[in-house]
């Protein structure tokens, strides 16, 4: 990796600056990095350098989709999870919110999934904290509702629910109650999903917010809260009643 990436010049170069689509070097590059796996870690900042340049909107999808994919390798691996700690933040700022804001174009879709891929894996192995998370909330909920409204992509409103879930349980104890208030009208809403497995999920999102140390709620719109959760218990889907019924538990 040394040899190549800074004896040859791919860092001092700046030639990953100038990667095709049809190009061999992002190719060269994937596979050192996989095959040097956790003997990347005196590179990370190089490599971060490298996946926040060619992440940028002005960049092919499939070059973007190619660093995501090579991100999502390197925040699984198992070695450098302590390490990966202190990269967390510039990872959630300069790379996956990049990869979350809406462009047009239905490729630009699997760019959006992807980011809330690598969110999710950050959050599970521990990468980012509550509070790294929280820094960020502001900056996020807007790009998240957006995905949550994706009418033309349901696997992304899946993974989206996914990543709200993991987010509220990461933030439990620091989410404050404006961005909690900001995020459930969104989630509420995907209770009407035309998808059965959103629907689902979205009962263990409001199992985490109202779990949320810092929630508050004026009566009437508590109120129209449960009356918008409850009046799933009587769903043909017999799935989604006992997600609701489990999730009553909670407000009891």
């Amino acid at each position: 990796y040394q040899r190549r990436v800074h004896g040859e010049g791919l860092i001092t170069s700046r030639s990953f600056t100038k990667w095709t689509v049809y190009g061999k070097e992002r190719h060269e590059f994937d596979l050192i990095v996989r095959q040097c796996r956790h003997g990347i870690e005196p590179f990370l900042p190089d490599i971060f350098e490298i996946i926040n340049f060619n992440m940028t909107r002005d960049q092919p999808v499939e070059i973007r989709m190619d660093m995501l994919i090579l991100l999502e390798y390197i925040i699984k691996l198992k070695d450098l999870r302590i390490v990966l700690k202190d990269f967390g933040l510039t990872i959630l700022n300069k790379i996956i919110l990049l990869g979350l804001v809406w462009s047009v174009g239905k490729p630009t879709i699997k760019i959006r999934k992807a980011s809330l891929v690598c969110l999710i894996h950050m959050i599970e192995e521990g990468i980012l904290s509550g509070q790294d998370v929280n820094k960020h909330l502001k900056d996020m909920i807007p790009l998240l509702k957006s995905c949550l409204d994706d009418d033309w992509a349901p696997d992304l409103r899946y993974v989206s629910c996914v990543a709200v879930e993991k987010i509220l349980y990461v933030c439990r104890e620091v989410i404050q109650e404006d961005e909690l208030r900001e995020i459930y009208p969104p989630i509420l809403q995907r209770l009407d999903d035309s998808q059965d497995s959103i629907r689902i999920h979205v009962t263990k999102v409001f199992r985490e917010f109202f779990l949320c140390h810092n929630l508050r709620m004026a009566a009437s719109t508590f109120e129209y809260v449960l009356k918008a959760i409850f009046v799933h218990l009587d769903d043909q889907n017999e799935d989604i009643q006992q997600a609701i019924y489990e999730l009553s538990l909670i407000h009891i």
